[in-house]
């Protein structure tokens, strides 16, 4: 028969409910009995609402069953029928609480009954989401203390809805936080941050910190734990935001030391922390901040230091150089001296400093790293390459040849000393450390200029089929330099006219005639790849840039001039002719 009200219907459902579990001894008869279960409440409860019609009546109906129920096992089937429906409907959820439903939930969080307790603190965190009611959730008596209780709870599937359910409803409100606190919440979740299980620890790690961020009254939290409570919460949730780094977890991670640094606001080992982690995901400028705030409260901290001034040179202005060049100035004495990587900082300040075009300054810099550590080769390189550059060659050849004796295994090592020789004049010397170079290299990527050096040493010793190879080299390597392109050019002209300059015209010697031509001809194909290079490269300018390149770009300039006096020469390709005339009067315009 149908039921003649909602009350009658709910005790309908709760007799039959009773009888099936009284019923219900053996594991076949419980299952039988669960599916009637829920089945009765189900019918009952669309019953109620096609008739009633409104969530609030539907959850007063529903809630019946369960105050009716005549047995544990009953009132956990009730509600995993009803969990099953809060888990999905918004309408019901505020139905529940506007009826007073969580008044009947909230006993049931403290149950001696795990499964009673699970679904309980289950249909609470479902509940607690419909943001706009949370305080009224969180003002049921005895609902909050209870939720709190369950943090501990040994079973994780209660201690985690339970943990879900605080952070939900601290996060939605500030009189939330307060309620939460006044209960003792805060040793519980400190207390879990330390769980074995990683999923209970992370949650309490939230937990903790939407209760603590933005609390209304930092005072008082900072009042309610001494020192050593503070520094055991944060090393808890430093420790456990450090074994999310390790997993890759960076979101996780990221999370606890924010929460950290709400406790502890002036931990400069967290700020570093959580820098990195805002560098991995790309954003520099919280990265910096925090790289900074490490700095204001340990400025020798060099982990914080080198970070900052690492992403200000990579990825910064020339504002931004110059303050990194100021930090790590001033950081670098107060480091101390014994630290492995402070010299790291130190090789990074003399790396800015030349960008800068300080070079002067650069080189005091990398001075004060070999009296403080005379092994270090790459800073007796660098010091030698500078002093090239500052046209120090005594200095550079002293320095130079002490990188390359004390690591005679370094390409560029040798290079730069082969360099320095060359600017000397001692070209055998020069000639010989460059062939150690190229041998050396792992990479031939990196040696252009060993190549285009090695080049200019056979052409001095009138050896142009070997200056060839060298040049063609650094062609391939360095397609997008007309420079490259017009090495070769000038390699190909020479073996077709031994003794003459690429200017002159074709004369007899001692090579074929057809072998003269053929060089000729692959020397003016290679001239029009130097115009082609400088055609792509001037696009690329501004058109008054373009107008003073070759102004300002002598060396470019004197080879543009000899160009035209090889397109004016006799025997010059016709193709060499059109492209020349084109660029020029590209240039005219």
């Amino acid at each position: 028969p149908v039921p003649a009200s909602v009350g009658e219907a709910g005790r309908t459902v709760a007799a039959a409910s009773g009888a099936i579990h009284r019923k219900s001894t053996d594991a076949y008869g419980r299952r039988v009995k669960q599916a009637i279960g829920l089945a009765l409440v189900g019918l009952g409860s669309y019953w109620v609402y096609d008739n009633v019609g409104t969530p609030e009546k539907t959850a007063r109906f529903m809630m019946a069953q369960v105050q009716h129920a005549g047995s544990d096992e009953s009132r956990a089937s009730l509600l995993s029928a009803l969990q099953m429906a809060t888990a999905t409907s918004d309408a019901l959820k505020e139905g529940i609480i506007v009826s007073d439903g969580l008044s009947t939930l909230a006993p049931m969080l403290s149950s001696e009954d795990v499964e009673l307790k699970r679904l309980s603190a289950a249909i609470v965190m479902d509940v607690s989401q419909y943001s706009s009611l949370a305080a009224e959730v969180a003002s049921t008596p005895g609902l909050l203390p209870a939720v709190i209780n369950n943090i501990s709870d040994p079973h994780k599937e209660v201690a985690m809805n339970s943990l879900l359910a605080l952070t939900i409803l601290c996060g939605a409100s500030v009189g939330n936080k307060l309620a939460a606190f006044d209960a003792g919440a805060i040793p519980r979740l400190t207390a879990a941050v330390r769980h074995p299980d990683l999923d209970i620890a992370h949650v309490a790690c939230t937990t903790i910190g939407s209760i603590v961020k933005a609390f209304p009254d930092p005072d008082r939290l900072a009042r309610s734990l001494d020192k050593k409570q503070r520094q055991s919460i944060v090393a808890a949730i430093s420790q456990l935001g450090q074994s999310y780094v390790q997993q890759g977890n960076r979101s996780a991670a990221i999370d606890a030391f924010e929460t950290s640094l709400t406790l502890d606001g002036t931990n400069p080992n967290i700020h570093n922390a959580l820098g990195q982690l805002y560098q991995m995901d790309g954003n520099l400028a919280a990265a910096n901040n925090a790289f900074r705030e490490a700095i204001k409260y340990a400025p020798g901290l060099l982990e914080a230091q080198y970070n900052l001034a690492v992403n200000l040179t990579t990825h910064g202005s020339r504002a931004d150089m110059l303050e990194a060049v100021k930090r790590m100035s001033d950081a670098i004495p107060m480091i101390d001296p014994s630290h492995p990587n402070k010299f790291d900082l130190m090789f990074l300040l003399g790396r800015t400093l030349d960008r800068l075009d300080r070079v002067s300054e650069a080189c005091r810099v990398y001075r004060d790293i070999i009296r403080a550590s005379p092994g270090l080769w790459r800073a007796h390189l660098a010091l030698g390459r500078l002093l090239l550059k500052l046209d120090d060659t005594s200095g550079a050849l002293k320095a130079l040849r002490k990188a390359a004796l004390l690591q005679p295994h370094d390409s560029q090592a040798q290079y730069q000393l082969a360099l320095c020789l060359y600017r000397t004049g001692q070209l055998k010397e020069a000639a010989d450390a460059c062939d150690r170079a190229l041998s050396l290299a792992v990479d031939d990527s990196g040696m252009q200029n060993a190549h285009l050096l090695r080049g200019k040493l056979y052409a001095q010793d009138g050896d142009w089929a070997r200056a060839l190879h060298e040049f063609t080299q650094l062609a391939r390597l360095r397609a997008d330099h007309a420079d490259s392109h017009y090495q070769v050019a000038r390699a190909l002209q020479h073996l077709g006219n031994v003794g003459v300059s690429l200017c002159a015209p074709p004369i007899a010697d001692r090579s074929s005639s057809s072998f003269s031509l053929g060089r000729h001809a692959e020397a003016d194909d290679k001239l029009c790849d130097v115009l082609d290079c400088w055609t792509r490269q001037l696009a690329a300018l501004s058109p008054a840039a373009r107008a003073r390149y070759f102004t300002t770009h002598a060396a470019d300039a004197r080879v543009l001039d000899l160009i035209g006096e090889r397109r004016a020469a006799p025997g010059a390709s016709p193709n060499l002719a059109r492209k020349y005339d084109a660029f020029r009067a590209t240039q005219q315009s």
